[in-house]
């Protein structure tokens, strides 16, 4: 008993040694249909952008992020915050049927966590296969003394499928499993088929934060 005092007292001691703001979002997410590659295809945005908005907070912060369901009818959707913690608040990682139901359509749900450790994260939706139609995007910690925001260049990498997610999703659950594959296309930046350009300059010192968003390709 006194071991156990003593774990939640340090556990409580941490947790409250951090502190810092409260950010606060609100990301609505829908579908629009975009050629990413050429090809038309419903794609899942956030705040009407692909890739979604890049979140920006210092490790101690709170991020609270309003999430709202409005993609089909028949869509439920949860976001999973991809290598954050979520010690003191696990019913808040998104993983859908595990930590938490997920969001019916029409509906919202408020996300609240503390961030506590700096690096380069990403949130994507985590019900069935909707992540192989976007809906992601970059979450940064930062400490205070990181360099300047304009100095950061955002590269992410993603297998793109003409396929939709529901077809997808019934294939690997079939008895006879149907793979994807590699997809159709790969995307950078949410671009396919054509060049990017990431411009950098001389004299000046440059962070490069690069996530790789694949949903069943092996190229990275």
């Amino acid at each position: 008993m006194l071991l156990f005092i003593k774990t939640a007292f340090l556990l409580w001691t941490t947790l409250n040694s951090i502190s810092g703001d409260t950010v606060t979002q609100t990301f609505r997410f829908t579908r629009n249909i975009l050629s990413l590659d050429g090809t038309p295809k419903s794609v899942i945005v956030v705040n009407n952008i692909f890739p979604g908005p890049v979140i920006h907070v210092n490790a101690g912060d709170t991020l609270r992020v309003r999430v709202l369901n409005q993609l089909n009818e028949d869509e439920s959707l949860s976001i999973h915050w991809h290598g954050i913690s979520q010690r003191g608040s696990p019913w808040f990682d998104g993983t859908s049927f595990v930590t938490n139901c997920p969001i019916i359509y029409g509906s919202s749900i408020t996300y609240e966590f503390l961030v506590e450790s700096t690096g380069t994260f990403w949130y994507h939706g985590h019900v069935g296969a909707t992540r192989a139609e976007g809906g992601y995007g970059f979450l940064i910690v930062r400490n205070n003394s990181s360099t300047s925001l304009t100095d950061d260049r955002f590269i992410i990498i993603s297998d793109w499928y003409h396929a939709n997610a529901n077809d997808i999703s019934s294939g690997l659950l079939s008895p006879k499993f149907s793979f994807p594959g590699n997809g159709d296309a790969v995307l950078l930046n949410g671009v396919g088929s054509c060049s990017t350009t990431i411009s950098a300059y001389s004299g000046r010192d440059f962070a490069f934060h690069l996530i790789n968003t694949v949903f069943s390709a092996r190229f990275l």
